[in-house]
């Protein structure tokens, strides 16, 4: 009787184990799926950039007038004038809810009632700087989910940590200032 009775326990303990790890498998693959939107967004951002670099003399927004004289530069080497950047992508096709990361829980979300882009909409931080620039594309951070660690470069390819991409690959690329920064 013992033995039936451990026999049950050991089922119902391999069973409940079963549940949880399921769960587990369930969370990953979701958060797997944000990270992969995340990287879909950031090409849909880099192409948009891309779209009107070729539009404006092969220039990003921020090299653009009046974009150029409104750059203003964190210590990171972001800028604090991303708003106005996303604001003329928008105004030439960006969708503005690319704008949000999938793992953003902070960050509001653009509706038919709340169409007017803000600060509080954008997940992604904009770099500038004058080696921000169609003439260096392929080492230079252009946008960066926080979250996830994805870089937007400016040659417009996506880089995300991987098991051959480590965190700190990417973290040198963000490391490398900028000129006016």
């Amino acid at each position: 009787m013992n033995s039936i009775k451990l026999s049950v326990l050991l089922i119902s303990a391999i069973l409940v184990g079963c549940v949880f790890s399921g769960c587990n498998a369930k969370e990953k693959a979701e958060e797997k799926m944000k990270l992969m939107t995340c990287v879909g967004n950031l090409k849909d951002i880099n192409f948009n950039l891309r779209k009107h670099s070729i539009d404006h003399d092969e220039k990003f927004v921020h090299e653009t007038e009046p974009f150029r004289s409104e750059r203003k530069l964190n210590e990171e080497g972001f800028d604090d004038n991303a708003l106005a950047y996303f604001q003329e992508l928008i105004d030439h096709g960006l969708i503005p809810l690319t704008l949000k990361c999938p793992s953003d829980d902070t960050t509001e979300t653009l509706t038919p009632l709340n169409p007017s882009l803000k600060q509080s909409n954008i997940s992604y931080l904009y770099r500038s700087g004058d080696l921000v620039s169609m003439s260096n594309p392929s080492t230079q951070v252009i946008v960066y989910c926080p979250i996830h660690h994805n870089v937007a470069l400016a040659d417009g390819s996506v880089r995300a940590p991987t098991i051959k991409r480590s965190q700190s690959d990417l973290d040198s690329f963000l490391n490398s200032r900028t000129a006016d920064s």
